[in-house]
Formats: structure tokens, sequence, C-alpha cells
């Protein structure tokens, strides 16, 4: 004697199988974008996050639309801001100064650019 699962278990059953389908799914890998993976792998979180946004406007998914906003975020706290460096022309100054001295015309007086007269 056969047994038939009802259409109720039947779809319990299948609702099991998708759930663990979509977990297995969520913790792996969700979206691949070569480029945007080239990038982080040289360090270069700024451009992969910028990619990663691109790649999320394409996304037909809201799972994957959510991965992909986790994705750019870690990219976003990894990337690395320069410090910001006052500038006080200084550097400039003396380069400036230095420049007629190694190019041998720091005569005193400006004799370099005078006329020679006979």
């Amino acid at each position: 004697m056969i047994i038939e699962p009802t259409l109720n278990q039947q779809i319990a059953v299948l609702n099991q199988q998708t759930q663990r389908k979509t977990c297995l799914f969520r913790t792996s890998r969700m979206v691949n974008d070569k480029k945007a993976e080239e990038l982080e792998a040289k360090g270069l979180y700024r451009r992969a996050a910028s990619r990663w946004l691109e790649v999320f406007d394409q996304c037909d998914t809201e799972t994957r639309r959510d991965w992909l906003r986790n994705r750019r975020n870690e990219c976003l706290v990894k990337r690395v801001r320069r410090a910001v460096v006052i500038d006080s022309f200084g550097d400039v100054t003396r380069a400036a100064a230095d420049t007629p001295r190694r190019m041998g015309l720091d005569k005193p007086g400006g004799e370099t650019f005078r006329l020679k007269t006979k």
C-alpha cells in the first residue's frame, strides 16, 4: 500500500527545500564582477565601490541588491583616505631661490644678465 502525500505536505516539503537553497545561496558569493574584484585585489577600494554601484543598478532581485550594498559598504570602509596636507608654499619659495644658484646664475648685482661693455 503506497500512501501519497497530500498537497499541503508537498508544498511544505518544497518550501523547506527552497529555504535551504536560499540559505546556501545567501552565504555564497551572490554576484560576480571581475572588474570590481580586480580593483579590490589591487587595493583600489573607492573605485571598486563605484563599480559595485554600477552592478547594483543592473541587479534585479532584492537579495542581490542587499548583498551588493553590503559589499560596497565594505569597500568604502576599507578605503584609505589621504592625510590632508596644508601647503604653506615654503617649499616653492626655497626651490625658486635655489634654482639660480644651481644654474650658476647667482652672481651678485645681477651681473649674469648685464651686457658686457667693451
